[in-house]
């Protein structure tokens, strides 16, 4: 990481997150969803400056997102999801689970089970959250 002044770092990071974090907004209220989500699943320049991934397509095929919490969470079979995408269930997920302690999506995570629905076959992934 190189060394820039703490001030310039601030600015250079807010400048970063913020469209990043007005993008996943306006996608969950799109969806009819309050938003709840952070999204912080985006890699760093060498700065530790954000670097906007949403367009990013991090599991290619079908997917389906599972979680347990007060109510058992599972999402509607998603297409090689971007990380919007991803934001958007995991928003779903805060709601519908009532977790509103772990709201920063970190990234996700296989699990050993898989669906075979019409002979294609849905990975079963869960969601990496922080808080």
């Amino acid at each position: 990481m190189s060394e820039i002044p703490e001030e310039e770092f601030k600015i250079k990071y807010q400048e970063a997150s913020d469209p990043m974090h007005k993008k996943v907004q306006k996608a969950v209220e799109e969806n009819g969803q309050d938003f709840w989500v952070y999204y912080s699943a985006y890699e760093s320049d060498p700065d530790g400056i954000p670097i906007d991934n949403l367009d990013t397509i991090p599991v290619l095929g079908k997917v389906m997102m599972v979680e347990q919490g007060d109510e058992f969470y599972r999402s509607k079979i998603l297409e090689s999801p971007t990380w919007l995408d991803l934001c958007v269930a995991a928003n779903d997920m805060i709601i519908a689970t009532e977790d509103k302690h772990h709201i920063y999506l970190e990234g996700v995570m296989a699990t050993p089970k898989t669906l075979f629905l019409e002979n294609n076959e849905v990975k079963i992934l869960r969601f990496i959250m922080g808080s």
